[in-house]
C-alpha cells in the first residue's frame, strides 16, 4: 500500500514511511515500523529536502480526545494525513500521539506559503475529518501558524 503511514521510534515523533518496511515493534497498531537504518536515512534526506524547499509557514497544534476513543480516531486521522500528503502541497505534516498524555495528538506542519495552508484548510477532505473528530469526542483543538524567516540545523 503506497502513501505515508505513522511510525514511532524511541525518543522520536511518529514519522511517515511506506508500509513495506520491516517491523520492529514501535508502531501505531496495524502498521509495520521501518528499520532504524531506514529511519535515519529518511530523516537525513527529509531534513535536506525541507531546507532546500524553503518553507515559509510552520503550524503547530494539538487535538485532545477522550483516551478511550483514540482507537476510533486513528483511522480518520490516517485518512486525513494520507490525503493531505497526496493532495495539499504540504512539505511536512507530522502527527504524534503524546506518550505522556493519553488522548493528546500533536501536529507539526510545514507549508511553502500561506496560500497553500489556506487551500489545505478549504480542501474537500477537511470537513469530513472535522466531522469525524467531533463524533469521536473532540475535547480541544488549538493550532497556530508561524511565519518562518529562516532555518538552520540545531
Amino acid at each position: 500500500m503506497a502513501g505515508p503511514h505513522f511510525r514511532r521510534f524511541p525518543g522520536a515523533m511518529y514519522v511517515c514511511f511506506k508500509r513495506d518496511e520491516p517491523a520492529d515493534g514501535h508502531l501505531i497498531p496495524g502498521l509495520a515500523a521501518p528499520s532504524i537504518r531506514t529511519f535515519l536515512l529518511y530523516q537525513t534526506i527529509r531534513h535536506l529536502l525541507i531546507l532546500a524547499m524553503n518553507p515559509t509557514v510552520a503550524v503547530f497544534g494539538i487535538l485532545r480526545f477522550p483516551p478511550e476513543r483514540m482507537p476510533e480516531v486513528l483511522p480518520h486521522l490516517r485518512t486525513l494525513v494520507e490525503t493531505t500528503y497526496r493532495t495539499d502541497g504540504c512539505m511536512a505534516y507530522d502527527v504524534a500521539a503524546d506518550p505522556f498524555d493519553p488522548g493528546l495528538i500533536r501536529f507539526s506542519e510545514l507549508w511553502p506559503d500561506h496560500d497553500s495552508l489556506a487551500r489545505h484548510l478549504r480542501a474537500p477532505h477537511i470537513e469530513p475529518w472535522r466531522s469525524a473528530a467531533r463524533s469521536c469526542g473532540l475535547l480541544e483543538r488549538t493550532f497556530t501558524a508561524y511565519d518562518i524567516t529562516g532555518a538552520r540545523k540545531v
